[in-house]
């Protein structure tokens, strides 16, 4: 049940409401989205290797975050903290916890491709309209 609702939730507040966006904002939605343009493939390889390449820093950052030393002053937010970080820790179990094929694309789709699609899509129906040359300008679509 909670893998529904998180898909809801992915729906609910951010492919549905860049829909609505797009259809008040633009002629046609899936025009005014580019959803109806294919990405150049220099795009594509692009924001691969930029993933890529920045998986180190990340993998840093994320280091430096786990060894975080909040003064004593502060010991309630720091405990707040690992309490949060447990919690998450303990839904992320829930979400992994299957071994099947099926479970292991559902989980996929719920944690990786329905976020991504709906980022994308809100970012284009919200804020690439305000870019000079409208939606799709520096997102490679041609």
């Amino acid at each position: 049940m909670l893998k529904v609702f998180q898909v809801v939730q992915g729906f609910g507040m951010f492919i549905i409401p860049a829909f609505i966006a797009a259809y008040f904002l633009g002629s046609r939605a899936v025009s005014y989205l580019n959803l109806n343009r294919k990405p150049s493939y220099i795009s594509a390889v692009l924001v691969i290797a930029s993933m890529v390449l920045w998986i180190p820093s990340i993998n840093f950052i994320a280091g430096l975050n786990a060894r975080l030393d909040l003064p004593e002053s502060l010991n309630f937010l720091e405990d707040e903290m690992i309490s949060l970080r447990d919690s998450y820790n303990q839904l992320t179990y829930l979400f992994l916890d299957t071994t099947s094929t099926a479970g292991f694309f559902a989980n996929l789709f719920i944690m990786a491709i329905l976020p991504a699609l709906g980022e994308e899509l809100l970012f284009r129906a919200y804020f690439s309209g305000f870019l000079p040359n409208g939606p799709g300008a520096f997102i490679g679509v041609s």
